[in-house]
C-alpha cells in the first residue's frame, strides 16, 4: 500500500512543502494550517471519483473556469486568475490526494492541499487540509476550500434520484 503521508520536496523552483521544518505548523517557519469539512451522504467511492480526478475539479468547483493537467501539472483558470499546482502524491486505497499551488496571484511562499475521502458506509466525510505560508492565507483558503466542499454536496447528493434508487 502506497505511503499516503511521503511528500516531494522543492522541485523546478519550487517552495518546499509547509510544516517540514515546524511539524506543528505554527513556529518560526510561519505557516498557518487549517481544515474545511463536509459529510456527504453519497458513497465514498462516488465522491472519491470526482475529488481524486486531479484535472476534473473544473466540472465541480464554483470559479474554476478550466482546468488543464500536463504530466503532474495541472493549470487553472480561477475567476480570470491563472493558477498552477502540482500533485505530490495519490494514494487510491487511502483516497487521498495531496498537491501544491506553485504559481499564483496569491505570493504563497509555500502550499500543501489535502484532501481526504473517508468512508462511512452510505455517506463520507471529506477534509480538505491546508498548509501555508504566510499564515494570512489561511482563513481565505479554508474559506474558499469549505464553499468548494458545499458546493460539491450539493452536486452530488442532487444527483440521487427522487426515489434515491440509483444509490445502489
Amino acid at each position: 500500500m502506497p505511503d499516503s503521508t511521503q511528500r516531494a520536496g522543492s522541485t523546478d523552483g519550487v517552495s518546499g512543502v509547509p510544516g517540514d521544518d515546524d511539524p506543528e505548523g505554527a513556529g518560526e517557519a510561519g505557516v498557518g494550517t487549517g481544515d474545511a469539512s463536509v459529510s456527504v451522504l453519497r458513497p465514498a467511492e462516488v465522491v472519491w471519483a470526482k475529488l481524486g480526478d486531479f484535472g476534473g475539479i473544473d466540472n465541480w468547483m464554483p470559479g474554476v473556469d478550466s482546468c488543464v493537467v500536463e504530466g503532474d501539472v495541472r493549470k487553472l483558470s480561477v475567476f480570470g486568475m491563472d493558477i498552477t499546482e502540482r500533485l505530490l502524491a495519490r494514494d487510491e486505497a487511502g483516497m487521498t490526494l495531496e498537491y501544491a499551488i506553485t504559481e499564483s496571484p496569491l505570493n504563497a511562499e509555500s502550499h500543501l492541499g489535502r484532501v481526504t475521502v473517508r468512508d462511512e458506509g452510505a455517506a463520507c466525510h471529506i477534509v480538505w487540509h491546508v498548509e501555508v505560508a504566510p499564515p494570512s492565507l489561511t482563513q481565505l483558503l479554508v474559506d474558499t476550500y469549505q464553499q468548494a466542499l458545499n458546493a460539491l454536496k450539493t452536486n452530488l447528493e442532487g444527483e440521487t434520484s427522487p426515489g434515491g434508487s440509483d444509490r445502489g
